[in-house]
């Protein structure tokens, strides 16, 4: 189920009520391990300096954090209830910066990273806000860093919509009304066309997807590298059947930044604790 044009503009994740919700049943999501596993056999080996994107409670940087120890992490996120769980998650850790930022607003100027990562976060702002913070995400890498994005996207038919939702056990009129779901050949060229390299499905289920784009002459990858992805060559495509198809979605970010309008600066060494 392909959406070309946005869906209305609803976004209840500031609810607390929305967000427990969500973290009471997170655990149980179908082979949400299996994404994230392969989300984490992507980044790369020399991994220093890591963005998450709408951390929630900070799981998946967790897990990033425990799979390259010498990185440091950048958490963000809007709502209240998932600060404070990133705040009581992270709390005396010194490799952990935690900012109060929403998705929908131009990306904060901070240091380059060497990985930009998300889970389960993007398909709820607008198309074209996808779209441009894409482009914040290329200039906020170094060159060769990489875009990993486990996601949920439109599937290509109604039917097969309907049928995840009922492998998920959710009934139609109670599917997250804050879902704005795009298809995944768009969101490719859009990658494609901002100069990222390297991008590919590297695990899919029937509703998730893990995609990443990755620059191999990096010196952050080696050819010979034991912590490589699967399938890194095959870089390049994001195909998804299912709404809830999970993406681990990368890109390898090369050249000069682009011009666009400067973005507040955030001190990450100031941050939300």
């Amino acid at each position: 189920m392909s959406h070309g044009s946005d869906p209305p503009a609803v976004n209840l994740w500031s609810s607390a009520e929305h967000a427990l919700a969500y973290l009471a049943q997170a655990s149980g999501i179908p082979r949400r391990a299996e994404g994230e596993a392969a989300l984490l056999e992507c980044l790369p080996r020399g991994l220093s300096r890591v963005l998450d994107l709408g951390s929630g409670d900070g799981h998946l940087l967790g897990l990033v954090l425990a799979a390259r120890p010498d990185a440091r992490g950048v958490a963000s996120d809007f709502s209240p209830t998932m600060l404070e769980r990133l705040r009581a998650r992270f709390a005396g850790n010194d490799r952990v910066s935690i900012i109060d930022y929403d998705l929908d607003q131009p990306l904060p100027s901070m240091d380059p990273f060497d990985a930009i990562v998300s889970s389960f976060a993007i398909h709820h702002v607008s198309h074209a806000r996808k779209q441009a913070l894409y482009a914040e995400i290329f200039d906020a890498l170094q060159p060769g860093g990489v875009f990993c994005n486990l996601e949920h996207v439109a599937s290509p038919t109604p039917p097969l919509h309907e049928q995840f939702l009922a492998a998920l056990g959710v009934a139609p009129a109670d599917e997250d009304p804050s879902n704005k779901l795009l298809d995944v050949h768009t969101q490719l060229q859009w990658l494609r066309s901002l100069g990222f390299q390297d991008v590919d499905c590297h695990w899919k289920w029937p509703n998730w997807r893990c995609s990443l784009g990755s620059d191999l002459e990096s010196p952050l990858f080696s050819r010979s590298d034991p912590y490589r992805c699967r399938n890194c060559h095959a870089a390049g495509v994001l195909t998804a059947r299912n709404s809830y198809t999970a993406l681990l979605e990368g890109a390898v970010r090369t050249g000069a930044p682009r011009d666009r309008p400067t973005n507040p600066a955030i001190d990450s060494d100031s941050v939300l604790r």
